[in-house]
């Protein structure tokens, strides 16, 4: 089991390579390389994997695309593709 963050800043998903190795996932390329950068602009990571993930929260299965970055303290962001996903309402 793996603690997630809920980043409503976060424009994509984000997993840590280590949960890539301990769950033996295989990981895709995309197709463009992409420039990761944290809350301040600075740039994290330049991203050049993914990964779908199924998972579940409280009982309710979902399937969504992960990009491949070393994140800090989360193994795992959930950013607003997941938001978008189950249509939460932000207000």
């Amino acid at each position: 089991m793996y603690q997630m963050l809920l980043d409503f800043g976060a424009a994509i998903n984000l997993i840590h390579e280590d949960v890539l190795w301990h769950l033996s996932l295989k990981a895709s390329e995309i197709p463009e390389p992409l420039k990761i950068l944290t809350a301040n602009g600075k740039t994290l990571s330049i991203a050049t994997h993914q990964v779908t993930l199924r998972y579940t929260i409280a009982n309710v299965p979902h399937e969504d695309t992960f990009v491949i970055v070393p994140i800090g303290t989360h193994p795992l962001i959930l950013g607003m593709p997941f938001l978008e996903h189950i249509d939460a309402l932000v207000k």
